[in-house]
């Protein structure tokens, strides 16, 4: 094997380490082992993403194979770049293919093709190898992007198996030959269960090969409990209800739901079967929605994996899409001008929702741009909602000709917010400028808000410079001293509440500088709404990129999303630009009201510094309340300036001891479709394992 680290893993004192090592992978999350990947940028305008299944902090574990995937842009010159990999002497330069998710996300910023994603991979020898990613900056001119040791131990990892992932187009192959192996089982068991939910399926859009095509997907259907209403004219005589409009059509549903479709949307054959056995196996449930597909111009398909019931993602876009279930004996006598309009309204009289977490839909675009008559319809079905809620304000869009909008609203009340500042009362050297934190971040409310109704409460240490004091009082501030020698931002927290008197608590970090001068109006404007308890807004870090535009957690972890993406990033589905439901949002801006906070007992002080505002979110959620990210509340924020990072293993180990089924699977992010490490919504699909007995070695292509 030669010298160096190769001769010593294998020298036979340390071969204990290859056990080690394999004990390491199967008592960690197989699946974040397995979805690595690193990002960064270039220079201030190249930036990339990698996933490298394997990666394990500074070292790529595998048994005879690597693979890279990802993305490397110029988003000054708006294009994607070559890059190859070095590795085993070889040189090997990534084969361009589709990423239609990348090219929608960036495209404030550039015009990106289809294909500006690549892929490679290699066979190795076992032992040690340096892997390094390089990408073409200039013609002729490499320059470095990653590096990492591969240990090629040539063993089987157990439950870990880079061979396990694959990309969506391979997912997608599998997914249809299971379907199409279970059709028969399916037809069997849906023709003998007791409860058989009929279905109206309502198809809007004219006569043709597009609506042709939607019918007949359904008469593929295993589940054949159906029945279908055409809305429009019907001249080739299919011998379907017809209807004049969505109104009219709702109104003739005999089924026990209904199932609206546009021409040209085609139900994968086993649609009709998931949802009815979601609705039968709970029968109480209004409204089942699932995941789609669309086209995008390129071969492959762009997948919507959609979150949970998000009742404040819905006022953005219309994220329920294709396939939905609506109960039928709550439509008949709405009248919906479009399927948006619908949704709306049906969802303003339940909240008993379910997500389907499978595609069983191929619509014909991925996230059309609108028409302006459909951009209508949308204005108008939204304006309605305000109205039929007791709102006032404005529908506008977020840009470039997406079909998403941002509700601008005049508040109705202005109750008073006490904005609960912990602080250590720290300098911090910010863009060669000298910060004095909290004084400056007082300040900046002060002086930038324009939401008045405010009192500032800050809850300071016993060493407290006498200058900062009386710069705090002199902004008006009161002041709460926390003279425990323990940092526990957790107790601060509750020190300072107890002293507020406003009718909402923001709880702000001192390393935060306003960006949106209406940033506590935009908060207030979510947090208003009585199913919401928490709403936290977007932090940006001092460059420019995001710090915070929600929180998921996977696997134990909580982590942010899409962290280190521009500003002007749009997300996956609007996620970074849009309002978006998630299962908690960062502490460091906050937005609760202060009934809800005492209610659940405020902070857990069993959480000093991590984990304490996902703990507090977990608690609210119990409650039946929703939380929301709020990207129009723009802060920047300086991370951590206070005190040291790190993350403390006995309050990882209590958080996931105390939320062991909210910490396994987040519901507002596909841990089985995207990567998470770290999360950024890329797509990054994941098969089901096969029983480990008598399962085969893995092997790669060769």
């Amino acid at each position: 094997m030669g010298t160096g680290l190769g001769q010593l893993i294998g020298h036979p004192p340390l071969k204990p380490l290859r056990a080690r090592i394999k004990q390491a992978l199967i008592a960690s999350s197989d699946r974040t082992l397995g979805r690595q990947a690193t990002q960064g940028r270039i220079g201030p305008d190249i930036r990339y993403n990698l996933a490298i299944p394997g990666l394990t902090g500074p070292c790529l574990l595998t048994r005879n194979r690597v693979t890279v995937s990802g993305w490397v842009l110029d988003l000054a010159r708006g294009c994607p770049l070559p890059w190859r990999a070095r590795i085993g002497g070889r040189l090997l330069p990534a084969e361009p293919v589709e990423r239609a998710d990348v090219a929608a996300a960036f495209a404030p910023l550039a015009e990106l093709p289809l294909r500006c994603g690549g892929t490679l991979g290699t066979r190795l020898r076992p032992g040690p190898h340096l892997l390094r990613v390089e990408a073409e900056t200039q013609p002729g001119r490499w320059a470095p992007v990653f590096r990492c040791l591969v240990l090629c131990l040539d063993t089987d990892f157990g439950t870990f198996d880079p061979w396990d992932i694959s990309d969506y187009p391979g997912w997608r192959e599998r997914e249809a030959r299971v379907q199409a192996a279970d059709a028969a089982s399916q037809r069997a068991y849906a023709a003998m269960v007791g409860f058989r939910p009929s279905v109206t399926a309502i198809v809007e859009g004219g006569a043709g090969a597009a609506r042709d095509g939607t019918l007949r997907s359904l008469e593929a259907q295993t589940f054949e409990a159906w029945t279908a209403i055409l809305v429009g004219p019907d001249p080739s005589g299919s011998g379907h209800d017809v209807a004049p409009n969505l109104a009219a059509a709702l109104a003739r549903a005999t089924g026990d739901y209904v199932l609206p479709l546009k021409a040209g949307d085609r139900l994968t054959p086993d649609a009709l079967y998931h949802l009815a056995a979601a609705a039968q196996a709970d029968p109480g449930l209004d409204l089942l929605y699932a995941d789609e597909e669309g086209d995008t111009g390129g071969s492959d398909p762009l997948p919507f994996f959609k979150p949970a019931w998000s009742p404040d993602t819905l006022e953005s876009f219309d994220y329920l899409g294709a396939p939905a279930l609506f109960r039928a004996s709550l439509v008949r006598n709405i009248p919906a001008e479009a399927a948006y309009d619908l949704a709306l309204r049906f969802t303003e009289t339940t909240g008993r929702v379910r997500h389907v977490r499978k595609v069983l839909c191929h619509r014909p675009h991925a996230f059309p741009k609108p028409r302006p008559e459909d951009e209508a319809q949308d204005f108008r079905a939204l304006m309605g909602r305000l109205q039929r809620t007791g709102r006032a304000g404005s529908v506008n869009s977020i840009g470039n000709g997406q079909a998403c909008y941002r509700l601008d609203l005049s508040l109705s009340a202005s109750p008073l917010v006490s904005i609960v500042i912990p602080s250590a009362g720290r300098n911090l050297e910010v863009a060669g400028r000298r910060r004095d934190l909290v004084v400056e971040c007082v300040r900046d409310i002060r002086e930038r808000s324009t939401y008045r109704n405010v009192e500032i409460v800050v809850v300071v240490n016993p060493d407290l410079a006498p200058e900062k004091a009386e710069a705090l009082a002199a902004l008006g501030c009161r002041t709460r001293l926390y003279d425990d020698p323990d940092f526990n931002v957790a107790r601060k927290l509750n020190l300072g509440a107890e002293r507020a008197t406003g009718e909402y608590l923001l709880l702000l970090n001192d390393d935060v500088e306003v960006i949106a001068p209406d940033w506590i109006e935009r908060l207030l404007a979510q947090a208003l709404k009585p199913h919401v308890g928490v709403v936290g807004g977007k932090l940006l870090y001092p460059d420019g990129t995001v710090q915070h535009a929600g929180v998921v957690t996977l696997h134990g972890n909580p982590n942010h999303v899409r962290r280190g993406f521009p500003d002007a990033d749009l997300g996956y589905a609007f996620s970074s630009v849009a309002p978006r439901n998630y299962g908690a949002v960062t502490g460091a801006c906050m937005m609760t009201r202060t009934e809800v906070y005492r209610q659940v007992g405020g902070y857990e002080e069993a959480f000093p510094i991590h984990f304490n505002d996902v703990d507090f979110c977990f608690k609210v959620r119990r409650l039946g309340l929703h939380i929301v990210y709020e990207p129009a509340c723009r802060l920047y924020h300086f991370e951590s300036a206070s005190r040291r990072p790190g993350i403390h293993p006995d309050e990882l180990a209590l958080f996931q001891s105390r939320w062991p089924s909210e910490t396994l699977d987040d519901p507002f992010y596909a841990n089985h479709a995207f990567g998470t490490a770290p999360p950024n919504f890329e797509i990054f699909m994941r098969t089901p394992r096969t029983p480990r007995a008598g399962r085969p070695r893995a092997r790669g292509p060769t």
